[in-house]
């Protein structure tokens, strides 16, 4: 009858071969020999601007005219308390463009044609303001803000209805 045999093992006090196999296994399964590893980079970036506003503080005031007149005007540099008057604030140096257009004002079926005319300025002193042409790119002052006076002319004809003449100037501001 054959003798059984213990599974395979070694006797690593005796044995040099097994402490060598024992130390090999250990170095061979513990690292990666040939393992490489690379680092890219790649930058993020976020602009973060403030909270946009437009704010009117003022409206247009072109007056109270007799019937016969045939022409109103506001200067929005000169106009002082006339003009309308408007805020704009954003971040600090931000680039704007500004549009505007006529608009026509009504009253009970008849109509005035307005051509509005806009200032501008970066600080709140309308006097220092300039003439503002439609589609004008703008900076923002070093608080984010820049200020706006609305004038213009209003045509009428030598027999325009009485009345009170409303309209709305529309100006918007791209950013």
């Amino acid at each position: 009858m054959e003798k059984e045999h213990p599974p395979f093992h070694f006797n690593i006090k005796s044995s040099f071969a097994g402490k060598a196999l024992i130390a090999a296994m250990l170095i061979v399964g513990g690292t990666n020999a040939y393992a490489q590893t690379t680092t890219a980079f790649a930058s993020a970036n976020i602009v973060v601007k403030g909270l946009v506003s437009l704010s009117a503080l003022r409206n247009l005031e072109l007056g109270t005219v007799v019937q016969g007149v045939t022409e109103i005007q506001v200067n929005p540099v000169t106009g002082g308390g006339s003009a309308a008057y408007f805020t704009f604030g954003s971040s600090p140096h931000t680039q704007i463009i500004v549009t505007f257009s006529s608009t026509r004002l009504t009253f009970n079926g008849s109509s005035i044609q307005f051509t509005g005319e806009l200032a501008g300025s970066p600080t709140s002193v309308q006097a220092q303001s300039i003439i503002i042409k439609d589609g004008t790119g703008l900076v923002t002052n070093s608080k984010g803000h820049y200020h706006f006076w609305v004038g213009g002319s209003a045509k009428l004809s030598p027999d325009q209805p009485l009345g009170v003449y409303i309209g709305n100037f529309t100006m918007t501001i791209a950013y």
